[in-house]
């Protein structure tokens, strides 16, 4: 009896933890991507209008 609720009990702290990573994962990606990183970086950047236009069309060349 009692190796069947430790057993029980250890698939389930297993599967709970598989769920709770899979949530962060997602979360990370969704709020930390590459993508809003290089946003907020460039963000923080004091760009001139210049700048601004040639970081533009280097992201327009660089989606083709």
């Amino acid at each position: 009896m009692k190796k069947k609720i430790i057993t029980g009990l250890v698939i389930i702290s297993i599967a709970a933890a598989s769920v709770m990573a899979f949530e962060s994962q997602k979360d990370f990606r969704k709020n930390f991507g590459f993508k809003n990183h290089i946003a907020r970086v460039i963000k923080t950047l004091d760009l001139s209008d210049t700048q601004k236009n040639a970081l533009k069309e280097l992201r327009a060349e660089t989606k083709r």
